[in-house]
This record gives structure tokens, sequence and C-alpha cells, in this order.
């Protein structure tokens, strides 16, 4: 092989290593992140409830509080 095989080699091996790095991390902030928020709602809910509790409709708190839970945006 000729240099020039080398190095395009090794930038192609370089970028798949930074690409995995990258998703790596991405994965661990994201553990991170669902560990802090269980800590959160587990030491926080009665704080929180408080202000569910003035619907008097089941059906209307758990879908008031499914939406705010599972909303992504």
């Amino acid at each position: 092989m000729v240099w020039i095989d080398y190095a395009i080699i090794a930038v192609i091996g370089f970028s798949c290593l930074v690409s995995l790095i990258r998703g790596f991390v991405r994965e661990a902030l994201s553990l991170v992140t669902w560990g802090c928020a269980f800590f959160v709602a587990s030491h926080y809910y009665t704080y929180l409830s408080v202000w569910f509790t003035g619907f008097e409709d089941e059906l209307v708190r758990n879908g008031l509080l499914s939406r705010c839970c599972l909303s992504r945006r």
C-alpha cells in the first residue's frame, strides 16, 4: 500500500472512534438524566401532588400527569 492509503485508513478509523465515543457519551448522559429524574420524582413528589389533588376527576388527573411526564418536547 502507498502512504495515501494508510492516511485514508487512519482518517476513517479516527472518524469511527470519534463517532463511537460520541454515541457512548450521549447514552451515558441519557442514563444520568434518567437517574436524576428518578431521584427528583421520588424525593419531591409530595410537593407536586398538592397541585394535582385539586382535580376531582381521576381520569383528568391521570391524563394531565401522564401528559406532563411523558411529553418529550
